[in-house]
């Protein structure tokens, strides 16, 4: 996942990575990869990384696309183009729904 300011950045590319819950993330550049060990927590996908958009459209799970999110309010957010569409009422349900597909599990 690049915590670079640069949106694409692809592992060979990346000379500096942290390992935070057990994931790897990658930077371009060293300065980033120190904030990002501050504030780590900010950087995680939300609903445990499952797409946002299912999540709050559907009330389902479904696997996200790493090249594709968002920060919203200082959440990482996995979305897809059609997010942007109606982004604040998929906001509104994203939490009911996530909460009610973690209690089904």
């Amino acid at each position: 996942m690049p915590i670079s300011k640069i949106a694409k950045l692809g592992k060979r590319e990346s000379q500096y990575t942290a390992i935070y819950i057990g994931a790897k993330y990658y930077s371009a550049i060293e300065e980033h990869l120190g904030h990002f060990r501050i504030v780590a927590k900010m950087y995680l996908p939300q609903c445990d990384g499952y797409g946002v958009h299912t999540i709050a459209a559907n009330s389902e799970k479904m696997p996200s696309d790493p090249e594709t999110f968002k920060i919203d309010d200082r959440k990482l957010l996995s979305v897809l183009t059609e997010w942007n569409k109606d982004e604040e009422i998929l906001l509104n349900q994203l939490s009911a729904h996530w909460e009610k597909l973690k209690a089904a599990n």
